[in-house]
């Protein structure tokens, strides 16, 4: 049984733990709002957010951020 507070008694090297996907797909999140494209959202830059409704497509053509309500 361990102690309370005190380290686990094993180190892992960094290289060790494996590592996470890229972030490749940063360029996909909502401008706005940071919210990951769903559905269509995904494969369509025009599909209003999920969460905000800010349009990826206009920002990415400087058109501003979110959709006209």
């Amino acid at each position: 049984m361990r102690d309370e507070g005190r380290a686990a008694g094993r180190i892992v090297p960094v290289t060790e733990v494996p590592a996470g996907d890229d972030a490749c797909w940063l360029g996909q999140l909502c401008p706005e709002c940071g919210a990951v494209p769903e559905g269509a959202g995904a494969q369509d830059a025009t599909v209003p957010c999920w969460r905000c409704g800010a349009v990826r497509g206009r920002s990415e053509q400087g058109g501003g951020g979110a959709a006209a309500r």
